[in-house]
This record gives structure tokens, C-alpha cells and sequence, in this order.
């Protein structure tokens, strides 16, 4: 008989995708067309509109917050989109690098994602009393036998809450 071991693999997160595509979601999300956008924010026709979600042309960062709301997105969406908004207009190096952050940004959550799916632990929220202690109990276990010593267990706890944005305790 054959045995077969199988690994489940958390699924793996996207990268952002450009703000004219987002853009586009949120609106067949909200059931608003571009020429209904285009009506809310003044314009004579969704010509601009559409120019920004074909990626033609960078978002009106000066107008942009008044899109959002004439869409009814919420403060912590806003943020992102405007964030989002704002590569369009960063050089083509700087976009390279952010792509390339993008990137390391995914494998990132993806190896979290498999530490939490090891061990039961979420990294992410190692500011959380609860998960701290949990981290605790996993870096102790981690530490070699016999060693009295507590340098590496510090060592690494101080790296795991700088790596995932938690203050040492």
C-alpha cells in the first residue's frame, strides 16, 4: 500500500494590481458606470474615466480623494488607493523597485502564512499579548538543550518582532 503525505499550502498573495484595474473593480463592485462617475464628478463625458482605468493616463491625484468619495470608498480604502494611485507617477526606476518590493512583500506573507500554519503562531500579530506568549513557548522550545543561556532566544525574539513590526517586551 502506498502512503501519501499531503502539505497544505496556504494561498499565495497577489501582488497589487495596477490603480486603473482597481478602480474598475470598485466600480462594477458598487454598480456604478464610468459615464455615471464621470456625471458625479462634473465631466462632460467618462472619456477622463475611462483614460484611467485603460491606464492611458495616471489618476488626477489632486482630484482623486473626490472620485473616492463620489464612489463611496471608506477612510482605510481611500489610503490605499491613493497610495496605490501614486506609483503611477513615480519614475520607471522607482516603479522597478517597488515591483521588486511587491514581490518580497508576498513571499513575506506567504512564509508567515506557513510559520502560522506550522506552528499555530501568527507572527503578524506579535504585538498581542496572546500571540506573544505563544512566540515565547516556540522560541524557547527552539533553544538548544542544556543551554543556560538566554542571548539567542532574546536575539531572535528582537528579530522576529522587528521582522514582523512588534515591540520587544
Amino acid at each position: 500500500m502506498t502512503r501519501h503525505t499531503f502539505v497544505l499550502m496556504p494561498k499565495q498573495p497577489q501582488a497589487p494590481i495596477p490603480f486603473g484595474r482597481e478602480l474598475e473593480l470598485l466600480l462594477e463592485k458598487k454598480g456604478i458606470s464610468q459615464a455615471e462617475l464621470a456625471e458625479k464628478l462634473g465631466h462632460p463625458n467618462q472619456g477622463l474615466v475611462s483614460n484611467v482605468i485603460n491606464q492611458r493616463r495616471p489618476p488626477p491625484l489632486d482630484d482623486l480623494m473626490r472620485w473616492l468619495d463620489a464612489i463611496g470608498v471608506d477612510d482605510r480604502e481611500k489610503m490605499r488607493l491613493y497610495r496605490l494611485a501614486m506609483r503611477a507617477y513615480a519614475p520607471k526606476y522607482v516603479q522597478g523597485i517597488l515591483e521588486t518590493l511587491d514581490k518580497c512583500t508576498t513571499r513575506v506573507q506567504l512564509l508567515l502564512e506557513l510559520l502560522q500554519a506550522a506552528t499555530g503562531i501568527d507572527f503578524r500579530r506579535s504585538h498581542d499579548p496572546n500571540e506573544q506568549k505563544k512566540i515565547d513557548a516556540f522560541l524557547r522550545q527552539q533553544q538548544a538543550p542544556g543551554d543556560s543561556s538566554t542571548e539567542q532566544l532574546n536575539r531572535l525574539k528582537t528579530q522576529l518582532s522587528e521582522l514582523f513590526g512588534g515591540t520587544e517586551r
